[in-house]
């Protein structure tokens, strides 16, 4: 029996799919479930003063 049931989710069709199995399993096992969710670092490139999350158009302007 598992008492704790770690389930990393991260919104892609397979860990939704994963999600589902795992709550089946915990309900059968009448365990908890405690939910991770993963993702990529956003990753930014800073120059003057304006700062660009690689390959995505403007995202975010410094304020002084």
């Amino acid at each position: 029996m598992y008492p704790l049931i770690l389930i990393p989710v991260d919104g892609s069709e397979a860990s939704r799919a994963a999600l589902q199995e795992a709550l089946e399993l915990a309900r059968e096992q009448r365990a908890r479930v405690r939910l991770i969710y993963v993702c990529e670092p956003i990753r930014h490139v800073v120059f003057e003063g304006v700062a660009r999350r690689a390959n995505v158009p403007l995202l975010l302007v410094r304020s002084r």
